[in-house]
């Protein structure tokens, strides 16, 4: 990535945790202490639902559902080869593998759905119900309702579409091979 655009997310990173440092009193921290959760083999991403952690582990091929209350996994959900990223939406947690994107239901952590097609290597990213999805393959951003579990559109993106962010109402795309931002 050249500098131009490593320089434009770093000032972007820089302000969000400023608000964010910044919203905090100054009397909260974080409690850190060691704490090793075992899950699948190659725990990649995560997203929260509620209590509940969902840990993508790649190498194994599964979900590790984790209870944070109790720092303890409570179940592993078998999905389709290499997940990857992982976005919560309502009770709804994308999982992005090498083949399309699976569905589980955080109420009752089982399968629900699959999007075919829509392989993802980059980043997926949540704005109000759509669901957007960096697709490296096809030098695309997939769009999908998460009402529906669809397909809605595609938008053309430089080569290599990695990283996704959204700044007020603009989603920028990181491009890996092109070097520059979509």
């Amino acid at each position: 990535m050249n500098s131009k655009i490593s320089n434009f997310f770093l000032a972007i990173i820089v302000q969000v945790l400023t608000v964010l440092i910044v919203g905090m009193a100054p009397h909260q921290t974080f409690a850190l202490s060691p704490c090793y959760i075992p899950t699948g083999t190659g725990a990649f991403y995560s997203a929260a639902v509620g209590n509940k952690l969902y840990v993508a582990n790649n190498s194994s091929n599964n979900i590790s559902v984790v209870d944070t209350t109790r720092n303890l996994t409570i179940k592993d959900i078998p999905v389709a080869n290499s997940p990857t990223k992982v976005v919560a939406v309502g009770t709804k947690v994308y999982i992005s593998t090498s083949i399309g994107i699976t569905i589980i239901n955080s109420t009752t952590d089982t399968v629900v759905g699959t999007i075919n097609g829509v392989t993802v290597q980059g980043h997926m990213v949540v704005v109000g119900t759509k669901l957007y999805v960096a697709n490296t393959a096809t030098n695309q951003v997939h769009i999908i309702d998460t009402a529906t579990d669809t397909d809605v559109g595609q938008v053309s993106t430089g080569t290599a579409p990695d990283f996704l962010l959204v700044v007020g109402t603009k989603l920028y795309v990181t491009n890996n091979n092109s070097d520059n931002v979509s």
